[in-house]
């Protein structure tokens, strides 16, 4: 199966992506006239940063967009901006079946809107065992993420990269699953 798009003067049909990251199977049409784009190529985006020395907690991940909100209008009022996104393998959706349903990775997964990408998996391995190629018989399994993903790889899972988008007037509903 192969997504598409497909656009004329009245209607555009392609192929619709869930807020849990995946697309999905059948193909929607949007009457042009009763949607409007809210995002396209182009757009000024906020390209989130996620640091490996903070914890993901909502709270500070909250605290730290309403500072963007609050600083880039400020400093750059000449380039508003239409969302805030971030590529990393923390939004691979496999996650949700690696991880407990209380891990703050998956808590940070669902403030978003998921959407996939191309990806190898690499990003992940790097960042947690500080290498691409790890043998997985001895690499430290001292943290509940490292042993899902080793378990997973184990298993013949292969990771993946993925994709978040949240829209500034929604920073308010971060904590509440704003597209859920």
């Amino acid at each position: 199966w192969t997504t598409e798009l497909h656009e004329d003067d009245t209607h555009v049909i392609g192929t619709p992506i869930s807020p849990l990251g995946y697309a999905l199977p059948q193909p929607l049409q949007l009457i042009k006239a009763e949607w409007q784009l809210v995002l396209q190529n182009g757009d000024t985006v906020l390209d989130m940063h996620i640091p490996n020395f903070m914890p993901l907690e909502l709270d500070l991940l909250k605290a730290s967009l309403q500072r963007a909100l609050e600083f880039f209008p400020r400093y750059h009022p000449e380039r508003p901006f239409k969302a805030f996104i971030c590529s990393s393998w923390i939004f691979n959706t496999q996650m949700g079946g690696m991880l407990p349903p209380t891990a703050n990775l998956l808590a940070f997964q669902r403030q978003g809107y998921l959407f996939p990408l191309p990806s190898h998996g690499a990003g992940a391995m790097y960042f947690l065992f500080g290498n691409q190629l790890v043998d997985l018989q001895t690499a430290p399994q001292d943290t509940t993420l490292r042993r899902a993903v080793i378990a997973h790889i184990k298993a013949g899972g292969k990771l993946r990269h993925g994709g978040f988008f949240l829209y500034p007037e929604d920073v308010a509903r971060f904590g509440q699953e704003p597209y859920r």
